[in-house]
């Protein structure tokens, strides 16, 4: 699956060795899937890889639940019509267990090689050969890089609207952002009774007509052609710094709080390392079988299209199992190649 040439290791051979001969793993043994990632992409291709009979692993180096846990509701997801985010990560832990996957939470995939002709996982607690690999790391949030940003996290200044969101009734609030998860971001906090200021540095909203429409018909006030300069306040959140491009002018506003709505970029790191194909953008590339430029490694979710759509991830995180399954079992289940 991984060519033995592609990159060294840092951990040094000797302590490999040292770890084999002291009973640390049994180089005749592998787990037929690893997944590296537990947000909804990686536990959906978890259930389903353990479904189809396979010894299934999930490494993830915080705890399972990736962006969607932080979602303070989610209203896309077919058949529901309306869950949290925790909820929603919840039932699918719940449901991985009872199917027998592995969940190592805590524990980060540092590398992926090959040792005697067998793919293994370094992580930073243990070491893992595996017949299969599905990446599915998702991606971390982008950055206005303005001064205030980092030192008001969690002061302020977020990325996501969890029980937060409550805590704004009838005060100022500043969503940072173009798209989607911008709007629906403003739209939630307006339901939930906060003053919504919509910062936007471009000449429109880059939406679909039904968010653009609810913006309008809404109480938010929108902010076009306008960057964010700095944060400020004491212990909290107290203003914003803004630059209105139209009128060149520096702007203002008490606000109580920010959310950060850039999107996310990949974390596509550990795909690089060992060779897998990245657009020019960071993003993994698959074909419609989620399956990567090397044999036996797959990836799924955020990290493949940007697409931050719950529905989406989950079903790219199944058809990466059904797809490992194949290529482990050397048959076709479903369609064509």
């Amino acid at each position: 699956m991984v060519n033995s040439g592609l990159r060294q290791l840092s951990v040094s051979e000797i302590n490999v060795r040292l770890y084999i001969a002291k009973g640390g793993y049994n180089l005749s043994l592998e787990i037929d899937l690893i997944i590296i990632g537990g947000g909804v992409a990686g536990l959906s291709a978890a259930i389903q890889g353990a479904k189809l009979g396979l010894e299934t692993m999930i490494l993830e180096r915080k705890n399972v639940g990736g962006k969607a846990i932080d979602a303070y509701v989610i209203k896309d997801y077919p058949g529901l019509t309306q869950i949290s985010g925790a909820k929603l990560i919840s039932n699918m832990k719940k449901q991985a267990l009872e199917n027998g996957v592995r969940i190592k939470e805590l524990e980060e995939a540092l590398k992926i090689d090959a040792f005697n002709d067998k793919t293994r996982v370094i992580s930073s607690k243990d070491i893992y050969f595996v017949k299969s690999i599905i990446i599915a790391t998702g991606g971390r949030y982008k950055k206005l890089g303005v001064p205030g940003e980092e030192e008001f996290i969690g002061k302020g200044v977020f990325h996501s609207i969890t029980s937060s969101g409550l805590s704004f009734k009838g005060k100022n609030v500043a969503v940072v952002g173009c798209g989607d998860i911008a709007v629906l971001n403003a739209l939630t906090l307006a339901n939930l009774d906060a003053n919504v200021y919509l910062i936007c540095s471009e000449n429109k909203l880059q939406v679909i007509d039904v968010l653009r429409r609810k913006v309008l018909r809404s109480k938010i006030k929108v902010l076009l052609n306008t960057n964010v300069i700095s944060i400020d306040g004491d212990s909290f959140v107290r203003k914003i710094t803004l630059f209105d491009k139209e009128i060149n002018k520096t702007i203002e506003l008490e606000i109580d709080g920010v959310f950060v709505a850039l999107g996310i970029e990949p974390e596509s790191d550990i795909a690089k390392q060992i060779g897998v194909s990245i657009d020019k953008n960071g993003y993994i590339v698959v074909d419609k079988k989620q399956r990567t430029n090397i044999p036996g490694i797959f990836a799924a979710g955020n990290v493949t299209n940007g697409i931050l759509k719950v529905a989406v991830s989950i079903g790219e995180g199944a058809t990466a199992a059904i797809s490992a399954y194949e290529y482990i079992k050397g048959v076709k289940v479903y369609g064509k190649n």
